[in-house]
């Protein structure tokens, strides 16, 4: 699975737009991290800073 970070008015679309089942298409840059879990283990993240946002389809719940 991959962590989308979204800044500023991207941010605000993503808000906005974007619920669970919506189809979207994302442009950006790969940023890994890593963060050390409550168990002390050491987890490795990686995520798309999104550059650029298209919102494809908007799932209507029933």
């Amino acid at each position: 699975m991959l962590n989308l970070t979204f800044w500023n008015a991207k941010a605000e679309l993503a808000l906005a737009q974007i619920k669970k089942g919506t189809k979207i298409t994302v442009e950006g840059r790969l940023q890994t991290g890593s963060y050390e879990a409550k168990d002390g283990s050491k987890r490795f993240t990686t995520d798309i800073v999104v550059s650029d946002l298209i919102v494809q389809e908007i799932e209507i719940a029933n």
